[in-house]
């Protein structure tokens, strides 16, 4: 009767126990209402900047967007697999510095292959061609390899392409 006793309070014990750490064991996700502020205007070092998506106000803290705001401030933003990194842009600048405040333009791979064949047809000669992208993210342009980063939704930073004078962003609209 005692090893009953004894056996029906472990199964207890070890059934709470084991329901209480898987409900600790995940992060608890929130739906929350917060307010859309377009009107609100970002500047950073006198200049204002445009974001391309709106603040959001939520129990008095306003937010910005952290990939936009790292993009302005010059560093790297990624997210893969729960973390955030923010780390400094790679110098592929040339030491060009013209002072003005750059944010990256982000296209598919598709598109700027084909944008950068359509403006050097000599280097896109399907026999030997002199532009290509692989699954990494690296473009060969003619020779030169540039690193892209590749955003959450699939689109390359080509930032780095406008700063060696390849493309400007003109030709990306």
């Amino acid at each position: 009767m005692k090893n009953i006793r004894m056996l029906a309070i472990g199964l207890v014990a070890g059934a709470a126990l084991a329901t209480s750490a898987t409900a600790f064991a995940g992060p608890a996700l929130e739906k929350i209402t917060a307010t859309l502020r377009p009107d609100y205007k970002v500047v950073v070092d006198g200049k204002q900047v445009e974001l391309k998506n709106a603040p959001i106000s939520y129990n008095g803290t306003t937010y910005i967007p952290l990939r936009e705001a790292g993009e302005i401030l010059g560093r790297t933003v990624g997210f893969q697999d729960g973390t955030i990194t923010i780390d400094q842009q790679p110098a592929e600048t040339g030491g060009k510095d013209d002072g003005q405040m750059t944010t990256s333009v982000a296209i598919s791979g598709r598109e700027l292959v084909n944008l950068l064949g359509e403006k050097y047809p000599d280097l896109s000669d399907p026999a030997n061609p002199k532009i290509t992208l692989d699954a990494n993210s690296v473009l060969n342009f003619n020779g030169q390899k540039f690193q892209l980063q590749k955003s959450a939704d699939g689109l390359l930073d080509v930032t780095p392409l406008i700063e060696a004078d390849i493309i400007d962003s003109s030709d990306i609209q």
